[in-house]
């Protein structure tokens, strides 16, 4: 809208000048730079982003526990777990292999996801220190949902109805309940309540970690305007 408005003023001085000088060859070159961004309208620009990102991000991610634990309660349904305990495979030896293999494959899509910031030049996340947490936040994901998968592993008896329960689960932790806890810090009468009772509990699940962790490492700004800070 505003590059037409100075193409048409542009326009019409230009035929102004022809008219007054007589010449039809007269013309006039005008050339406009945009204003750069304030500090608080690019953070509002960053949260948007971060909203954007965290929603893909908890989507995928759910899909990564939910496989997880479709092989451990199968293997419990099908006494091949037994069978290897009976056979002299230690309880540790057991449960640390799974770890470790769970751990190795979720290694792919935890160093995609730093990597696809810089493919994709998501500079919400490449600002400062940033970037680092990014990384860490994705490295140490891995281990903390994988042995929070195995923890409730022991709630279900039937694979399919666990992969389902997963899934809905960590979407609903990742990115409706990080967006509630988001909402409560905006309102003024339950900010204080948000910070000690929600996000305490919500803190124990790993996926409500991680995507709260992403979205808040973009949102400095936001937080000095809410809590007034310098």
């Amino acid at each position: 809208v505003a590059t037409s408005l100075i193409i048409g003023v542009n326009q019409m001085n230009t035929a102004i000048l022809k008219v007054a000088t007589g010449d039809n060859a007269a013309n006039i070159k005008v050339r406009y730079a945009g204003l750069k961004m304030s500090q608080q309208i690019a953070s509002f620009n960053d949260t948007a982003v971060g909203f954007i990102a965290v929603f893909s991000y908890a989507l995928a991610y759910a899909f990564i526990p939910a496989g997880v634990i479709l092989f451990i309660v199968k293997e419990r349904e099908n006494n091949a777990k037994h069978q290897q305990i009976v056979s002299g495979v230690s309880v540790f030896a057991y449960w640390f292999s799974n770890l470790l293999i769970d751990v190795v494959k979720y290694m792919i899509p935890g160093i995609y996801v730093p990597i696809s910031i810089l493919i994709f030049d998501i500079t919400a996340f490449r600002t400062g220190d940033i970037y680092g947490m990014v990384w860490v936040l994705s490295i140490l994901y891995g281990p903390a949902i994988m042995s929070f998968t195995y923890l409730t592993s022991f709630m279900f008896n039937s694979p399919e109805s666990a992969q389902v329960a997963t899934f809905v689960f960590n979407f609903l932790i990742g990115f409706i309940l990080m967006l509630l806890a988001f909402v409560l810090r905006i309102i003024q009468s339950t900010r204080d309540v948000t910070l000690y009772f929600p996000e305490l509990i919500l803190r124990l699940f790993p996926t409500f970690d991680f995507c709260w962790g992403m979205f808040e490492i973009t949102q400095g700004t936001i937080w000095q305007i809410l809590y007034k800070l310098n």
